[in-house]
């Protein structure tokens, strides 16, 4: 295929992605003013890649091998179903005329300011995509984990695939979640054979959802000014620069986080079903992400359900808003039950109970104390995130009223709760890795699930947000 077909077969398919998710957002009825353009991108984003893989994923479970026509048909019919219940109105034009003359000297400086961050974050990401699309895909994860299986995938359906049985293959982790994979997949049926270079321009575009939602919602929840400096501080992340360029599923995990927390947190501020069922659809996202992904929906839920029921004081309100975030796990079923079918998982979370229950027994406190002191230092001013989580803990500590908000409370409990498991996990990681090993490579890794409703805490932290209704809200209509 010549370079301008090539480019144009992966342009085609990243739309067709996108297409799928503007449908859909539109028939969740989210209050798409609030979000701001850059919000409904990221979202519509993430819920069309997860919807296309998903569609990929139970295509091959019906013996399908995978090809371009089941995700055309989704995007058809979604975009055909949104036009008809929730009609779109024709984007204004810009307007042609000069921005008008700022009004002194303070208006003068907001406003470079702001062009200022801006430019940082146009910059970070244009940074994350030259990495991602001028470097071969080099790190061990992206090629054995997630390209092994793509490629594999690609050729016939996963019912008849031995790779997923196959015992000498434990090494690449078959019962990884298959997000990643089958967005290469649908690529490279639009490309039409497997080619690494082709899937690169995928994970800039994860990043910059990521960015994209932190500020939407650090904007709806703490004005614009904290959004643009809480994406601003992502994007200057040098870890999104190396995670894109390795083609692994930490920063779409990522993505998918901040808006499940970002939606569960407006959810508070004013309740709306079509949040829940956002909320839904990201922890869904995030379980079929990547294997972290359980245990971040898994805590999120929690967290907000507790907040929601404190919030509204209506256990009737908050069973149902467990009910339509436990739609969420409905839709990972068929994903669930045949990652059981997968022999010989190489963690399972009975085997992660029982070995932090006798961790006292099989590791010496010294190691212990060499971990934990390990993790605490790559929170501090480190190749991967700079100051950010220095900067984080001083908001915390320096603005602690602000954290009996509900807004500010549930978020920090997310974080921190989402660092004691990979503490833990860390702790009793087995063979090939050690534990320090663990701690040094693969750590900083997993802070990117979190790096997203951090930035947001930050943001209400540092600068002043609207006080919620005193009353109690009512329950979502």
């Amino acid at each position: 295929m010549s370079r301008p077909l090539w480019a144009m077969a992966v342009v085609v398919a990243l739309g067709l992605s996108y297409a799928i998710g503007w449908g859909v957002l539109r028939l969740l009825r989210v209050d798409r003013s609030a979000l701001g353009w850059v919000g409904r991108w990221s979202c519509a984003w993430l819920l069309g890649t997860y919807v296309t893989s998903l569609c990929l994923f139970l295509l091959s479970l019906g013996g399908l091998r995978p090809s371009i026509a089941g995700p055309l048909i989704v995007a058809i019919g979604v975009i055909a179903a949104a036009v008809a219940i929730d009609r779109p109105r024709w984007p204004r034009l810009p307007s042609l005329r000069l921005a008008r003359r700022p009004d002194g000297v303070v208006e003068l400086l907001a406003g470079l300011a702001k062009a200022a961050l801006v430019l940082i974050i146009v910059w970070g990401l244009v940074a994350v995509a030259g990495e991602a699309c001028s470097t071969p895909m080099q790190d061990w994860d992206g090629r054995a984990i997630y390209a092994l299986k793509a490629k594999l995938l690609f050729d016939q359906p996963i019912t008849t695939v031995e790779y997923f049985k196959a015992m000498r293959l434990s090494f690449s982790h078959r019962h990884y979640p298959l997000l990643v994979p089958f967005m290469e997949v649908h690529i490279w049926t639009w490309v039409g054979q497997p080619d690494d270079w082709a899937i690169m321009p995928l994970f800039p575009l994860f990043t910059a959802a990521l960015v994209g939602a932190v500020y939407a919602f650090a904007r709806i929840l703490a004005g614009p000014w904290a959004g643009l400096v809480a994406a601003a501080a992502v994007a200057l992340a040098p870890r999104f620069a190396y995670g894109a360029s390795t083609a692994c599923a930490d920063v779409p995990l990522g993505a998918y986080h901040v808006v499940l927390i970002g939606a569960g947190v407006w959810m508070l501020r004013s309740p709306d079903r079509s949040k829940l069922v956002l909320m839904a659809a990201m922890m869904a996202g995030a379980i079929f992400a990547k294997a972290e992904g359980d245990a971040n929906a898994a805590v999120a839920g929690l967290v907000f359900l507790t907040a929601y029921l404190v919030r509204t004081r209506s256990p009737r309100a908050a069973a149902l808003a467990a009910l339509v975030l436990a739609s969420g796990l409905a839709v990972s079923v068929p994903w669930l039950a045949f990652r059981r079918t997968v022999p010989d998982a190489s963690f399972t979370s009975t085997g992660y109970l029982h070995d932090l229950l006798h961790l006292h027994e099989t590791a010496p406190p010294g190691e212990i104390t060499e971990v934990i002191a390990l993790i605490f230092k790559k929170l501090g001013p480190t190749d991967d995130y700079g100051g950010f989580w220095l900067v984080l803990a001083a908001a915390v500590l320096l603005h602690p009223r602000r954290l009996v908000k509900a807004e500010s409370a549930v978020i920090l409990a997310v974080v921190l709760l989402n660092m004691a498991i990979y503490t833990s996990v860390t702790l009793v990681i087995g063979p090939p890795m050690t534990p320090l090993g663990q701690a040094d490579a693969v750590f900083p890794r997993l802070l990117t699930h979190l790096i997203g409703p951090a930035a947001i805490l930050l943001a209400i932290q540092w600068f002043p947000f609207p006080s919620p209704p005193r009353s109690r809200p009512a329950p979502p209509r």
